[in-house]
């Protein structure tokens, strides 16, 4: 079958998070098409309970369930801009209804999500502007069952354990846990853009960590478990879990920036995308109404078609140690 025009291959996870970077980065103006999905698109857990294999405890149960929740709530999220599962209807359940394979060998998951995938697009498509339906979709399947995302918030939720506990054996097995790489750290940054461009993708983010934290509470009940293609004793675990998630942090930061483009998509106001020369960090920035009409926005547009630098002071809120929100205060030309 010949391939559309604008027809997007994402063969992997790595494909994907390639994409995702490529869409934050240029934007896109994604029409009816196709999005083709290789087989990547699979959750898959181990657990070792004694010697029994093949065994679903009520923890790991209920892990499930969790993570069902969380499909729907993104179908939700993203389509109808509601997260409470009441009044769904059995259609809708039935199109999104995991089917979970257990294998021996420990107590091995896979859930193969590919069918899922292609009915959410398919919803994209007929009820979401063109211009969100890639950065939604990639950030959902991301979040759903991409491996760098689990090592990457294993990574942030260890290091508020650490923050949290006493010095003493707890504290070292904590310290000898390393879940995610430079790689990983990075890619979930990415998920932070995607949540600046589209803020449901935020929504979508707290709904998946929902069923994370009860994956977590299977891997404590277990002897260990491998999550994110990590292996994690029960004991850590428990310290993952009793950590409570850090509060959003607010600063005000002045720098000199590069402006690299303007979004001024009707949904989500007029935003400028920002690159910090100092750092390289890169994020989307409101602007205050207040200055809306001012010189502020004429040097800012000015910056675009100009690349040139400017200096400007920020409001940002960062949340596991990534931008989640930026607002433009002051803008002075260089």
């Amino acid at each position: 079958m010949a391939r559309q025009f604008n027809t997007v291959s994402i063969q992997t996870e790595a494909s994907a998070w390639r994409t995702l970077e490529a869409v934050l980065e240029r934007g896109t103006a994604y029409r009816r098409g196709d999005i083709e999905l290789g087989d990547w698109t699979k959750f898959e857990a181990k657990f070792w309970i004694g010697k029994k294999e093949a065994v679903l405890t009520p923890p790991i149960m209920r892990a499930l369930l969790e993570l069902q929740d969380a499909i729907l709530r993104t179908k939700l999220i993203a389509i109808e801009q509601k997260s409470s599962l009441h009044n769904i209807s059995q259609q809708e359940r039935d199109s999104y209804e995991i089917e979970a394979y257990v294998y021996a060998g420990s107590t091995g998951v896979e859930i193969d999500l590919t069918e899922i995938a292609k009915h959410f697009i398919g919803e994209m498509v007929d009820n979401v502007p063109p211009e969100y339906i890639l950065i939604i979709v990639l950030a959902a399947l991301l979040l759903w069952v991409g491996n760098s995302a689990w090592r990457a918030w294993l990574e942030h939720r260890k290091d508020l354990a650490l923050e949290q506990v006493d010095a003493g054996k707890q504290r070292d097995l904590l310290e000898a846990q390393k879940f995610a790489s430079q790689v990983d750290l990075d890619r979930w940054k990415l998920l932070a853009q995607a949540q600046q461009a589209v803020p449901i993708v935020g929504e979508i983010e707290e709904a998946v960590e929902k069923s994370r934290l009860s994956l977590l509470r299977a891997a404590a009940r277990s002897d260990k478990a491998k999550l994110g293609q990590r292996i994690l004793n029960s004991d850590v675990a428990e310290e993952i879990i009793k950590s409570s998630r850090a509060a959003d942090e607010e600063e005000s930061y002045r720098g000199t920036f590069q402006v690299l483009g303007v979004d001024s998509t009707p949904k989500y106001g007029f935003r400028f995308r920002l690159e910090d020369v100092a750092s390289g960090e890169r994020y989307y920035a409101s602007v205050r109404d207040a200055i809306l009409a001012s010189r502020e926005m004429e040097v800012l547009q000015e910056a675009v078609f100009q690349k040139s630098e400017i200096t400007a002071e920020v409001k940002l809120t960062r949340r596991d140690f990534a931008v989640v929100k930026a607002e433009v205060v002051l803008v002075e030309v260089i």
